[in-house]
């Protein structure tokens, strides 16, 4: 069978060549640690470089004195022996010393002659000796004894002496060259063996690996049984000169996997989606084998990066920016994780939307909660997080958050979050108009670094957070308004330094807006094994692509497809950032804020609910200018119902000063305030089903409204602090209004 091996650096395709090349000891084969083939064998091309890799660079001196130095063997011990295996001998000098010692008193004490002793008496008593023979063999050893004790007292005194007398003339280096020599020598005999016989002290040249390896001719077979017709002719056409290799199958920089670039006769994505079959042609895991398109390469150009070990089973690394002095800016990339080859994966947080969908227990609020610290790093930006799954993974940001809500009851926290909602699209507004204004001094058209550094402008970056917020939006009471706010988020917020990100299972029509859908920047996909939440989240048709989370390992949690900041996904690992790490971090992030004066909102003490928004004239109007024509009595006119059109029209006939200009979206957004909903509804035979409201809910939520303010009254003028909630009423002082909970909190403190 002809053979492709690997290309050398100078050359792009390799050709043909003779099968017994590929034993060559020059040859560079390089392999992979395989799962299930345990033959080992040492191979001659998988060399251990002389050189650690983090003192080789590619384009400097060292790194190509480094290339030279490893085609020749003697470099890489003599780089070695003077303290590596130095020290395996030194470390081994104790060893024998206490071995001499050992030997030294077992002469001196006559350990043999004491064991001819007790047999000699032991015939004694069998009378197999004369009579005498026990007490002269006594005496005979007593004597000995004596002697070796005398003769090595003796070498004692005059070895001690000797050293003594040397040391105190013989110079300091040359004390040193000698415990340089002596250690190891000293070390020597004690050296462990293998079952050979040989020493075990210096190290292999080369590396164990498995009898199974990946070379550039495997590659070639792999690819020619993808089933790709158009490719397989052309490596049957060409003997396998049809696929090119840039460079060489080599190790990656941190030596975790082997990776090569390859030219192919058809575009790269449809090799992609055949990944599972190229790893099955390779034998080994598909989740180590990693298939994408070379970014600003023609369409033919493939990487492929095979792990040595599956990512879910590797050591994540730690987060940057958990160490102290780390900081991130909301105008440049943020790290998020480490892609499969262990290199950072960053994304842009400014003029961004992010949509995180993953099946439940994939890493959502993991992943979320990592960007959320990544925005707050970045102490000029305002956070609003709002979480509907309920527990404490949000708790900490309690203390730094603008807005926060954290229940698992939607109607604990909806009516703020509506509120704050509602303050964020006006917010929108007056961004809109300060951009316009800032830009004789600026002379930029869009929001910049240096415009959200002026504190007057107002420009700060403004970060939502929502977690599982299907929740909020399938709401039938709150969910039109919810889906409403959160497309103007995604359409024109983000211009303005306002950023979105949502997660949730399964980014359906009904979870999620489909316009916000469409226009979300950003998506990052954890583990989802069907097909539709997969296309929900990546786009229609990511699954036939090869864009798919369904081959991510249960135990990975936190591994993500990053879609958006890049050409193509990106497979991104999330680190872990544990619940006291989270805590610290926080702690460190609301420091700097109380220090630099840029903490605000609930974190401040204030109020996220304006005065001017608990008034309940609408709900009044509405109900004084309600239609009663035709109507005989209170009872017909609670079963009467209206469209929001007629509701607007009724309003701007009653106060044209302060309705003549309101929507329907407005009307719904005042309404919802109240927790009134304007969901369709069968109006009347003439008009048939559309959105209104109806005016039995519109004296039920009057009514609400007076007993909720009630109990606000009451707790207001209750002396002791008491929680109710995020409806807890925050007075002026500080250090009042807080709840029961806050306070254990302090007490923890």
């Amino acid at each position: 069978m002809t053979t492709w091996p690997t290309a050398p650096r100078s050359a792009a395709i390799p050709g043909p060549v003779d099968e017994t090349q590929l034993d060559d000891p020059e040859g560079e084969i390089v392999d992979a640690h395989l799962e299930g083939a345990t033959p080992l064998r040492e191979i001659a091309g998988s060399r251990r470089p002389v050189i650690h890799r983090a003192l080789r660079h590619p384009t400097t001196a060292p790194g190509h004195l480094a290339d030279w130095a490893d085609r020749h063997d003697l470099w890489f011990h003599a780089l070695r022996f003077w303290w590596l295996y130095w020290a395996k001998l030194a470390f081994r000098a104790p060893v024998t010393v206490s071995k001499a010692v050992s030997w030294a008193f077992w002469v001196i004490l006559d350990v043999e002659g004491y064991q001819d002793l007790k047999r000699l008496r032991q015939g004694a008593k069998d009378k197999l000796h004369p009579e005498g023979a026990v007490a002269k063999a006594k005496a005979a050893r007593r004597w000995q004894l004596a002697a070796r004790a005398g003769t090595g007292l003796l070498i004692v005194v005059v070895a001690w002496s000797q050293v003594s007398h040397w040391a105190a003339k013989v110079p300091l280096w040359a004390l040193a060259a000698g415990l340089y020599v002596g250690l190891p020598a000293l070390g020597w005999p004690s050296r462990p063996l293998d079952e050979a016989g040989r020493a075990k002290i210096a190290g292999r040249r080369t590396r164990a690996v498995y009898e199974q390896q990946i070379r550039a001719d495997r590659i070639v077979e792999a690819l020619a049984g993808l089933g790709i017709a158009k490719l397989t002719r052309a490596i049957e056409a060409t003997d396998g000169q049809a696929v090119g290799f840039l460079g060489e199958v080599h190790r990656t920089r941190n030596d975790i996997g082997i990776e090569v670039d390859v030219i192919l006769p058809v575009s790269a994505k449809a090799v992609i989606r055949r990944a599972e079959e190229f790893a099955a042609a390779l034998q080994v895991p598909q989740s180590t084998v990693f298939l994408s398109h070379i970014p600003d390469s023609p369409a033919n150009f493939l990487h492929v990066f095979i792990a040595f070990d599956p990512i879910a089973k590797r050591e994540p690394k730690p987060w940057r920016y958990l160490r102290k002095g780390e900081w991130t800016n909301f105008f440049e990339p943020v790290e998020i994780g480490e892609d499969e080859q262990g290199n950072p994966v960053f994304i842009t947080l400014f003029e961004a939307a992010i949509l995180i969908g993953a099946m439940p227990g994939a890493g959502k609020t993991w992943t979320q909660r990592v960007i959320a610290l990544a925005c707050a790093l970045d102490v000029r930006t305002e956070l609003h997080v709002w979480n509907y799954k309920g527990g404490a993974d949000w708790r900490a940001f309690e203390k730094i958050a603008h807005a926060y809500g954290s229940s698992a009851r939607v109607d604990d926290i909806a009516p703020m979050m509506l509120a704050d909602f509602k303050a964020l699209r006006k917010e929108i507004e007056r961004r809109q108009d300060a951009i316009e204004a800032a830009f004789p001094r600026f002379h930029s058209e869009k929001l910049t670094d240096q415009m959200a550094m002026v504190r007057e402008l107002g420009l700060h970056p403004i970060a939502v957070f929502v977690d599982e917020i299907h929740w909020a939006n399938l709401s039938a009471k709150w969910g039109a308004l919810f889906k409403e706010s959160e497309e103007d988020f995604v359409r024109r917020g983000r211009a303005c330094g306002i950023l979105f990100c949502g997660s949730t299972q399964k980014p359906s029509s009904l979870s999620i807006p489909t316009d916000m859908r469409d226009n979300v920047s950003h998506r990052i996909g954890l583990r989802m094994l069907a097909q539709t939440a997969n296309d929900m989240v990546f786009g229609t048709g990511a699954w036939k692509l090869g864009i798919r989370t369904n081959t991510f390992p249960r135990k990975a949690r936190g591994m993500a497809l990053v879609l958006g900041e890049e050409d193509e996904p990106t497979i991104c690992r999330v680190p872990p950032v544990s619940g006291d790490q989270c805590a610290d971090l926080v702690e460190r992030i609301y420091e700097r804020k109380v220090r630099e004066g840029w903490l605000s909102g609930m974190a401040a003490g204030q109020s996220l609910i304006p005065d001017d928004e608990t008034s309940a004239s609408t709900l009044e109007d509405l109900i004084g200018s309600w239609p009663v024509d035709g109507l005989s009595d209170r009872a017909d006119k609670r079963k009467r119902r209206i469209t929001t059109e007629a509701a607007v029209e009724l309003l701007a006939a009653r106060d044209a000063t302060r309705y003549g200009g309101w929507s329907t979206g407005q009307l719904t957004m005042e309404l919802g305030k109240f927790r009134l909903s304007t969901d369709p509804k069968h109006i009347d035979a003439a008009t048939g089903t559309k959105r209104g409201i109806d005016y039995a809910e519109l004296l039920d939520a009057l009514d609400a409204w007076v007993l909720e303010q009630q109990a606000l009254a009451e707790a207001a003028n209750d002396p002791e602090p008491v929680s109710s909630g995020v409806w807890a009423v925050v007075d002026d002082d500080p250090d009042e209004g807080f709840s029961d909970d806050d306070e254990a909190d302090d007490d923890d403190d």
